[in-house]
């Protein structure tokens, strides 16, 4: 269940660019928001624990939270009046508006296929450079997984490219 806090937080995780620094400790503070633990955060978001403890420890720094107190507990008592606020919003949202959500939301998942596809093929790449150093006595096989994953990056790009054209031709 999200509560007025995770909405906040939220939104404004989707309304910046994926690649903007904030996005990672927003998306912590957001989950924390929702109660889950450090150790949930970092299996949700694919990190090491303590790199989601570090985050959070510069979000205590950047808000002023003293030690002893949890983040989110500060965030929910400063902020409780916005969350509210955030709540109770029930104004119609213009078509302009409706329309540019669509809008922001589509590059964003864009731009998140590409950079999967990116990963995937960077990764390929990477195991096959490995496979080649090691000389492994399972190499064929090795080689083989690293050019289907570097086909799947290939198929993803693909498929991105076939939507943007089936969006556009609309």
């Amino acid at each position: 269940m999200q509560n007025g806090f995770s909405k906040i937080v939220r939104c404004s995780v989707n309304s910046m660019e994926p690649d903007d620094a904030a996005d990672v400790p927003s998306r912590i503070l957001a989950l924390l928001l929702e109660g889950l633990d450090a150790s949930d955060v970092a299996r949700m978001l694919r990190m090491n624990r303590d790199i989601v403890d570090q985050h959070v420890e510069e979000l205590r720094v950047r808000l002023g939270v003293s030690h002893g107190v949890p983040v989110e507990e500060f965030v929910r008592k400063r902020f409780s009046a916005l969350a509210a606020r955030a709540d109770r919003s029930t104004e119609p949202v213009s078509e302009a508006d409706q329309e540019r959500r669509v809008r922001l939301l589509l590059r964003l998942t864009f731009q998140e296929l590409m950079r999967v596809a990116d990963d995937a093929d960077l990764r390929g790449a990477m195991l096959a450079q490995t496979v080649g150093d090691i000389g492994s006595a399972d190499r064929s096989g090795a080689l083989q997984e690293a050019e289907d994953l570097r086909m799947v990056a290939r198929e993803i790009q693909d498929l991105a490219e076939r939507l943007l054209d089936q969006i556009r031709n609309q």
